[in-house]
């Protein structure tokens, strides 16, 4: 009885490392979803821990990548739109405020 238990085991851990070697690790990580699950997931482990100065950190290198897409797109660079200048600089100046509060003040 306790073979054909092991046996069962030794089966159950093939067939699963089967199964994580048939997956295509690169498309997943390359998936948003995939990416916000990972940031809301590691956003509320900091949360729980009371890590504010990493989850701060951690949560503006995203929304800088973010806003640097959004403003750059569809600029063509020798004329440059002087329209989305200003909301990039109030935005990164936003960021850079508050990721100073949170590790200068409020040390």
């Amino acid at each position: 009885m306790l073979m054909d238990l092991i046996s069962v085991f030794k089966e159950y851990l093939v067939g699963a490392n089967n199964l994580l070697s048939n997956i295509d690790w690169w498309s997943l990580l390359q998936n948003p979803w995939v990416i916000v699950l990972m940031i809301i997931i590691s956003g509320l482990i900091f949360l729980v821990r009371g890590i504010d100065r990493v989850l701060v950190t951690f949560l503006s290198i995203p929304a800088l990548l973010v806003l640097v897409q959004k403003t750059a797109q569809n600029i063509a660079f020798p004329d440059c739109y002087i329209d989305k200048l200003p909301v990039f600089v109030v935005s990164t100046l936003a960021i850079a405020a508050i990721n100073v509060y949170f590790h200068l003040v409020r040390n």
